[in-house]
């Protein structure tokens, strides 16, 4: 991810795997904050969170990802899409990012 992402000065790219699955996850905002994270709708990529990052990060943790299918993650032709197996996907993604608890904001 480029220096323009959002948060780029604090911001880090971050790939896990997730079913797997390589999941490209754009991460900012101080390690030890209080996790945040952004889902985007479909079809878009993290960037559709690109206005509400800096300001979360500021004492955040924030991790804004790419589903997978979407944006610079994978797309496993293999793997089900369906509404169930996307939301169980993301709480394998937070175990990969060895997050327990979070605050969630996602939009479609």
């Amino acid at each position: 991810m480029s220096a323009r992402e959002p948060g780029a000065e604090t911001g880090r790219a971050r790939t896990v795997l997730v079913d797997g699955a390589r999941t490209a996850c754009w991460e900012s905002g101080p390690s030890d904050g209080e996790p945040v994270l952004l889902l985007h709708g479909y079809p878009a990529n993290h960037r559709s969170r690109r206005h509400q990052i800096p300001a979360l990060a500021r004492e955040c943790r924030v991790i804004a990802p790419d589903l997978l299918g979407w944006g610079r993650s994978e797309r496993p032709l293999h793997l089900r899409f369906d509404y169930d197996t996307e939301v169980a996907r993301v709480g394998r993604l937070l175990d990969a990012l060895g997050i327990e608890t979070v605050h969630l904001a996602g939009h479609d």
